[in-house]
């Protein structure tokens, strides 16, 4: 535990500003509630989510479902939905989203067709249901063929005007973007989408991050900026986030790496059968691509006899040389600290073995951003440079048209070599050899094909260099098993910890995504976002947010926020019986922190509610501020 002692600043009512716009219940889930498997457990989850106090459901109202053939509308299903939520004082938000077969093509493609659907609608829920999003995440995969602003416009605009015609009261949110999406918006906001929407809507994820980590509050301030200088509507819902809780796959994938090092190895130190090698794994500096990844890799490479390997901090591998340690592992993921690069290609260029794993390699350059203690995309950033310093050509399916989005099989790329291929690897970039230069070779360790067996491009490759450089680069474009989740206490912490941080930043509304876990397999994010299990058994971070509720109500009136240089947050509130605040520590470790007594007589609870002894010495309260907050009420 750390113990640096600070003082707090104690958060006295102040008169919270009155919104321009009244601010609705501030709390909601996003519930797949007219889906086979949530609907058949209906009743459970909205009566779960009546007795934590949570007012809203984010919901998709798909265009196929509702009207599977041209002109013929199925309503059973939605009509149950919106009944049973309207008797538990939960509002439905419905999403506006994706194609229906009978098309024969977009929804972009046949807006007649989409506004009769978003009519039809908005016809018979618009009296209950006085919000609407049109369609989820369209700067991504969610839009299809690929995403296109003009195309998203074009569809806002005949869905603003079809809602409007209806009824102008009727609000319409912004097709909530994955992130934050400042180029996407800016894009569409010259295209004229400013006219035709009421709320903007994001899904600013950080996981496994916390919000402060990733610096959202941050972006969600350049969003506004943004909304600003196109004089468009600025106020935000945030229609998803959340922190998944499924396991990860990297120690399977670690001893696939080292299998994969090996073969390198061979080819870049011929007849050695044993080599030295260190693994970047302290994060102090910066290390992207987590590290429990670097970890488990560390862990496969000293358990294999063909390695004698360390684990280096990066002050430590700055002083690495081919000459004491032949291989240095040292990117995983797409980001890199820029600071790092010119260290990382004289290693090369002297004659040391690089090794990346996980997506394209040098991707995302961060620099520190000393003012809000995190990294940060690096500014003036040109990342092909990077690539290009290390010779490495790949291509993908939105450079080269002609190859598809993925491969679904991967084999060796020869028959001496001979790998544990991990399940489901799938691939979506590849590597090619058009920068290298004469003497330097290209060798292809995986191959990728689809199903048919159709040659699609090579993910993982050694480039070995013999021309000005000495050493080699052995990279890899596929799933590290790293995307882990975070454990259920944690997520317990983060959850109403989001909801605070959000609400008091001025965002109306925060969707949690999702409120019942998706699937069982214990690898998959998308399975375990929930904050009740799939059995319908609540997670520690539902107790959590029902607490949270319970003290600041439906419409919370925050007054006050305070970030001290520990990095110890306070956010104060009103209760119903008088004030409060929310204390947490945003780097995670304990804190011990001091602060003025609020009042003579005070409680204090952990997250869920628990009874914490607390006591005021001279008037001063000294508590360790966690992951979690503890909260102060008097």
């Amino acid at each position: 535990m750390k113990m640096k002692s600070c003082l707090l600043a104690v958060l006295l009512a102040a008169g919270a500003a009155v919104p321009a716009v009244e601010i609705h219940s501030g709390f909601g889930v996003c519930a797949h509630l007219g889906w086979s498997a949530e609907y058949a457990k209906l009743i459970e989850e909205l009566d779960l989510m009546q007795a934590a106090g949570i007012k809203w459901a984010r919901a998709d109202f798909t265009w196929a479902q509702i009207e599977p053939r041209e002109n013929e509308f199925d309503f059973a299903v939605y009509d149950r939905v919106v009944a049973e939520a309207e008797k538990r004082q939960v509002k439905i938000l419905p999403i506006l989203c994706y194609n229906s077969k009978w098309t024969k093509g977009f929804a972009h493609e046949n807006l007649d067709a989409w506004a009769r659907y978003v009519r039809t609608l908005v016809s018979r829920y618009g009296d209950r249901l006085k919000h609407w999003e049109v369609w989820n995440e369209p700067n991504i995969g969610f839009w299809k063929p690929s995403p296109n602003p003009e195309q998203y416009v074009s569809l806002l605009k005949v869905s603003y005007q079809t809602i409007k015609a209806v009824d102008p009261a009727l609000e319409v949110l912004y097709g909530g973007m994955a992130g934050v999406a400042p180029k996407f918006l800016e894009d569409t906001l010259k295209l004229g989408a400013g006219a035709f929407y009421d709320i903007m809507n994001i899904h600013p994820y950080c996981y496994p991050a916390t919000i402060e980590q990733r610096r959202s509050l941050v972006e969600v301030d350049e969003l506004r900026e943004i909304l600003r200088k196109y004089n468009a509507p600025e106020r935000i819902w945030i229609t998803e986030t959340g922190w998944p809780t499924h396991q990860s796959e990297a120690p399977i994938h670690a001893r696939f790496w080292a299998e994969m090092i090996v073969a390198g190895a061979k080819r870049r130190f011929p007849g050695q059968e044993r080599w030295t090698c260190a693994v970047v794994v302290d994060p102090a500096e910066y290390a992207a691509g987590g590290r429990s990844t670097r970890e488990e890799i560390f862990k496969a490479l000293a358990a294999n006899p063909a390695f004698t390997a360390k684990a280096v901090t990066w002050a430590e591998a700055a002083a690495i040389t081919p000459a004491d340690t032949q291989i240095l592992v040292a990117l995983v993921g797409e980001h890199f600290a820029k600071n790092q690069y010119d260290k990382l290609l004289s290693y090369v260029r002297d004659g040391g073995m690089l090794v990346h794993i996980g997506g394209v390699p040098l991707y995302y350059a961060d620099e520190y951003d000393a003012e809000n203690a995190c990294w940060v995309p690096a500014r003036n950033n040109a990342p092909e440079r990077y690539r290009a310093g290390l010779r490495i050509g790949w291509s993908a399916w939105w450079i080269d048209k002609e190859l598809p989005e993925k491969a679904e099989v991967t084999t060796v790329a020869g028959e001496a070599l001979n790998f544990t291929i991990p399940k489901k690897l799938e691939t979506t970039r590849w590597f090619n050899d058009k920068l290298l230069k004469e003497g330097d070779e290209f060798v292809p360790l995986l191959k990728a094909s689809d199903k048919a067996g159709k040659f699609i491009g090579w993910p993982v490759a050694l480039y070995l260099f013999n021309s000005d450089y000495k050493g080699a680069v052995l990279t890899a474009c596929l799933p590290t098993g790293h995307n882990s989740g975070v454990t259920w206490d944690v997520q317990g912490g983060r959850c109403p910890r989001a909801y605070l941080t959000y609400l008091e930043s001025g965002i109306e509304v925060f969707f949690w995504y999702e409120f019942r876990d998706g699937g069982s397999d214990p690898y998959y994010n998308e399975h375990h976002f929930g904050m009740i299990q799939l059995g319908l058994e609540p997670k520690p971070a539902y107790n959590a947010l029902k607490y949270a509720i319970s003290l600041v109500g439906d419409k919370p009136q925050f007054t006050g926020k305070s970030i001290n240089a520990d990095g110890v947050v306070s956010i104060g509130f009103k209760t119903a019986s008088g004030q409060g605040m929310a204390i947490w520590n945003k780097f995670g470790p304990d804190m011990a922190c001091s602060f003025p007594a609020p009042a003579a007589v005070f409680k204090a609870t952990d997250h869920l509610g628990a009874a914490l002894e607390l006591k005021a010495e001279n008037g001063v309260i000294t508590l360790n501020a966690g992951e979690a907050p503890t909260y102060i009420l008097w």
